[in-house]
């Protein structure tokens, strides 16, 4: 999932696939650079294969790790990616493990708008907390937590130094 999630990152912010995305992020949403690293946030390009190739060519996983991850899928006999054309927002434990991804589709005629891993043995989505890894400690400090209800809520959030937030 880490490497996944480094993946997504640079294609978002330094190969010429993600500059869409980026300025989706950049200009539309106001996003800094700066918490766009913090958060790690990436883009999935449309191409279907890109991710899976990567992973299993380049570094070694077999087509079995990135099923039991929730990255890929198969679709007539082929590994394909889980997540294409989207922005990525990778989900991590409190101790800032990456144990799944949202995407957040960038085009509104796409459905379902956003869309997460699927359950795994790491991912348990009703047990996990977008933002929690950076929230814990002013959770502690300021005695409370502001449940958002979504991943561009908490970087709005944390962009205006409001930190004890989770969605």
């Amino acid at each position: 999932n880490h490497l996944t999630a480094q993946f997504y990152n640079y294609l978002l912010t330094k190969h010429p696939t993600g500059k869409k995305a980026l300025s989706y992020v950049t200009e539309e949403r106001k996003i800094s650079p700066a918490l766009i690293e913090t958060f790690l946030l990436g883009y999935a390009p449309s191409n279907s294969h890109s991710l899976s190739q990567y992973l299993t060519s380049k570094k070694g996983f077999t087509p079995d790790d990135l099923l039991e991850a929730g990255v890929s899928f198969y679709k007539n006999g082929r590994l394909m990616d889980f997540f294409q054309n989207r922005l990525m927002f990778p989900i991590s434990d409190s101790r800032n493990n990456i144990i799944a991804f949202s995407g957040r589709a960038l085009n509104n005629t796409v459905m379902p708008k956003y869309i997460n891993t699927k359950e795994t043995p790491v991912y348990i989505k009703g047990d996990s907390l977008y933002g929690i890894q950076f929230a814990k400690d002013a959770i502690k400090k300021e005695g409370k937590v502001i449940l958002m209800e979504g991943e561009f809520d908490v970087l709005s959030s944390v962009k205006e130094g409001i930190s004890n937030v989770v969605a």
